[in-house]
């Protein structure tokens, strides 16, 4: 006998037109609102463990960056469209970007939410934290690398958040993040990392040496 397929509350078509609500340009805070709206509606295991779900989290975190730029639109980009994930527009100018998540190596995303106890992160010793700090950057950079292979238009910038359960959200050090991309090679002129609150925006300059701003919360 066959293993019987999960039922899940939202049909295929109901996500299906949400995903295409997320692919109309708007200002950052209407796509959060619409982020918020959506998440009312489905579960965080059906959120993180469903096929075709993914464009959720990369809504919220397109909002999130959006809102802290200063984008004047953004929006998510169909997949039969383009490799890229996401859309922004900050003072006329329009640029596309990728969105990763950093995870452990061999973990798999939504696995906090197959087995709570194992992966929600508890509270740890200053030695525990050091490590989980090293696993991050250690992470940061493979993922990078891997990123850079794919083949990626020169204009196309970066998006990285780290994933709360794994890491927390104590937040990753800016100088082990900038020391991280002055050693490694990557063809995007941007690299945008949110962790938890905090958005820093890492460039590299032509000696080499990597420039980063941080952007704080547009909100009122």
């Amino acid at each position: 006998m066959g293993r019987k397929k999960r039922e899940y509350p939202m049909g295929s078509a109901e996500m299906k037109k949400w995903r295409h609500k997320f692919q109309s340009p708007m200002p950052p805070d209407q796509m959060l609102k619409l982020y918020d709206e959506l998440r009312d509606k489905i579960c965080l295991e059906e959120m993180y463990n469903r096929g075709g779900f993914n464009f959720v989290q990369e809504a919220y975190v397109a909002g999130v960056v959006g809102r802290r730029v200063g984008a004047d639109s953004v929006r998510l980009i169909p997949e039969d469209c383009d490799m890229n994930d996401c859309e922004l527009v900050v003072g006329g100018v329009t640029r596309h970007y990728e969105i990763t998540e950093i995870l452990k190596k061999g973990r798999k995303r939504g696995d906090e939410y197959r087995n709570p106890s194992k992966h929600w992160p508890k509270e740890t010793t200053e030695e525990e934290m050091q490590r989980t700090f090293a696993t991050g950057m250690c992470q940061l950079r493979c993922s990078i690398i891997k990123k850079s292979k794919k083949g990626y238009h020169c204009s196309v910038g970066l998006i990285v958040y780290f994933n709360l359960s794994t890491f927390g959200d104590n937040g990753m050090l800016v100088d082990g993040i900038t020391n991280v991309l002055e050693n490694v090679d990557y063809v995007f002129p941007t690299i945008d990392i949110l962790d938890g609150e905090n958005l820093f925006r890492f460039k590299k300059q032509c000696d080499g040496h990597v420039f980063c701003e941080q952007f704080a919360d547009n909100r009122n």
